[in-house]
């Protein structure tokens, strides 16, 4: 554990003792129960039975354990099970890798490193997406990018590795039924903090998406939306970069609706309404006191 991994998770065992007072809850549920699921000798995926959805998890090495769980909630939960494609941020290791496989053996892993080499017809079809993926490596405009191209199927489903699934997400897979005529995104708390260069206009509503779940069909992929946002966005303002791909569905995204905040939250309490919660970073925490202590026996 390096330095800033090492600082990050003091920051969460603070608060997991003062903010939630539950801190040797945490400290077990995160040090001992969760670790737990790497040794298990059984594949936690079920079969494949949407040939039309493809479903996308961008994770990293510090992440490797909470996106095994989140899997794992999302295949106890969910019916309705698409491709699953896990995008490398770099940081994957060769046995990270191995460890996912054994869980998710139908899973495909994918280089983010190689994404500009082995789709270089984006360069004339698409310049301006090559340009900002060339550019820069943020996390957001991997995501952003990335997925659209890296499946063959004519819907995708993406999704944050803080996400706990606690039921089938109904109004998601509503719309996977219906072929996606509506896109879906999940409500923020507030809205998405991004400057422009020019006087670029966004409609208030759209300020409101959080990319922690996004759902689309291809077919409702607007590209010249999608340039016009970059071709906009101020560059020189690191929160632009760093939401870009918050900011960048919502309005690239035709037919969009925003998830109901009391079915997929990001605050407050997992009551019998909640599908999925997201745990976005201050509440991570809350991952391990609330959500795997829920599956846990399931599980394990």
């Amino acid at each position: 554990m390096n330095w800033q991994a090492l600082k990050l998770e003091f920051f969460h065992i603070r608060k997991a003792f003062f903010s939630y007072h539950q801190g040797w809850d945490y400290v077990r549920a995160k040090w001992f129960l969760a670790p737990k699921i790497l040794d298990l000798p059984k594949i936690l995926e079920r079969p494949i039975n949407s040939k039309d959805l493809s479903v996308h998890l961008l994770t990293c090495h510090r992440d490797l354990l909470m996106s095994i769980w989140s899997l794992a909630s999302w295949y106890q939960s969910a019916t309705i099970f698409g491709q699953l494609i896990i995008h490398n941020d770099g940081t994957l290791t060769k046995d990270d890798k191995q460890l996912l496989l054994s869980f998710f053996p139908s899973a495909k892993i994918v280089e983010t490193s190689n994404f500009l080499k082995e789709h270089d017809d984006i360069v004339t079809r698409y310049p301006a997406l090559y340009e900002f993926r060339s550019q820069y490596k943020n996390f957001s405009f991997k995501k952003l990018v990335d997925p659209y191209f890296t499946s063959s199927t004519p819907m995708n489903l993406i999704i944050d590795s803080d996400l706990f699934w606690f039921k089938a997400p109904k109004e998601i897979e509503d719309q996977i039924l219906a072929g996606g005529a509506v896109s879906l995104m999940q409500a923020n708390n507030s809205p998405t903090d991004v400057t422009f260069k020019n006087d670029f206009a966004v409609d208030r509503r759209l300020t409101m998406a959080n990319a922690g779940i996004i759902f689309y069909a291809k077919s409702n992929f607007n590209f010249e939306k999608l340039n016009m946002f970059l071709g906009s966005l101020d560059t020189t303002d690191p929160k632009s970069l760093h939401f870009a791909d918050q900011l960048g569905y919502a309005i690239c995204l035709d037919n969009l609706e925003l998830l109901s905040p009391e079915v997929y939250p990001i605050k407050g309490k997992v009551t019998s309404r909640v599908s999925i919660k997201h745990y976005t970073g201050p509440r991570r925490v809350l991952f391990y006191l609330e959500a795997i202590t829920t599956i846990a026996k399931n599980i394990l």
